[in-house]
């Protein structure tokens, strides 16, 4: 009996191993596919947002993130240059839940790596989201996370 659990055993640590060997590729892989972004496109070469928006990239230093009912924020360490602009948000509501989702992921990823995060944003206060203050916040448009 005691050589079956040992062959299971043996079998379960070698999945393990393989599992994390993929994970490992997985991830070295997704490393090089964002370098290879982040050199053709990096902040301030001049490449096309996936979206029309008004100001960005921000390098921003998070300082902390919130998640609240009907909207998630970052706030920076630095405000925008010439300006009070330390907060940016993104609305919370089911229309905008997997956007926010994967905002609130890579805020999250970014924190966790002691990476900045560049931020596109709204630069009118007028498309701010409730909650989001005219004097320190902007919407967030888009982002993204260099390694």
């Amino acid at each position: 009996m005691e050589r079956i659990w040992a062959k299971r055993n043996y079998i379960r640590i070698a999945l393990f191993a393989l599992a994390g060997v993929l994970l490992a590729v997985a991830l070295w892989l997704g490393a090089a596919a964002w370098q290879a972004q982040a050199q053709a496109g990096s902040p301030g070469t001049g490449s096309a947002a996936p979206n029309a928006v008004d100001g960005g990239p921000f390098a921003c230093t998070i300082s902390n993130i919130a998640v609240f009912s009907g909207r998630i924020h970052v706030h920076c360490t630095t405000a925008l240059p010439s300006t009070s602009i330390t907060y940016f948000a993104a609305a919370g509501d089911n229309a905008h839940a997997v956007t926010t989702n994967r905002f609130l992921m890579m805020l999250n990823t970014a924190y966790s790596l002691g990476r900045p995060v560049y931020i596109y944003y709204l630069d009118n206060s007028a498309s701010n989201i409730p909650g989001c203050n005219t004097g320190d916040c902007r919407m967030i448009d888009w982002m993204f996370i260099v390694p």
